[in-house]
């Protein structure tokens, strides 16, 4: 049985060319990273494929989860998790908003045991954020209120803000 405790405070990076230091944030926790998004605008913007490219160039291998849109349910939350172990990552990186971010952290605590409660487990996947500050009409069906207080302990190893493309 693994009894390591694992806590991580989060770094901020701040300001133009902060993406330039993803690659060396992510290398931290490992080389395998499940990138996670849900708008198409992080596409639209190039965000998406700057991100990609930096994994590519640095030799990070990345599979792409892109949730349909803003509509988060647990069918998605399971399906994350599924396609992250079967090609056994090491991190998550999120690239949205905050409502992203809760579902992030969801996948992150779960994806060790959905059975353990939040204050029972112990272990729970890195977390990589960019933020992005796009605005959606449409809000979520996931009740994100009941995880806002349950997962609040989960942080982000980093956050990227403010960053140019």
């Amino acid at each position: 049985m693994d009894n390591t405790n694992y806590h991580y405070e989060t770094k901020i990076l701040k300001g133009s060319n902060v993406l330039e230091n993803l690659c060396d944030e992510c290398l931290f926790f490992g080389n395998k990273v499940l990138v996670v998004f849900s708008e198409n605008a992080i596409k639209q913007s190039g965000l998406y494929a700057r991100v990609v490219s930096l994994l590519n160039i640095n030799g990070i291998e990345h599979i792409t989860y892109e949730c349909a849109g803003n509509n988060y349910t647990s069918e998605d939350i399971n399906s994350a998790i599924e396609l992250g172990k079967k090609e056994n990552v090491q991190m998550i990186l999120s690239i949205g908003d905050e409502e992203l971010t809760y579902f992030t952290k969801v996948v992150a605590h779960d994806f060790h045991g959905a059975d353990l409660g939040i204050a029972k487990q112990k272990k729970h996947l890195p977390i990589i954020n960019i933020s992005s500050l796009l605005k959606s009409n449409k809000k979520s069906d996931f009740d994100f209120l009941v995880f806002t207080a349950c997962y609040a302990a989960i942080k982000p190893v980093a956050q990227f803000l403010d960053y140019d493309i």
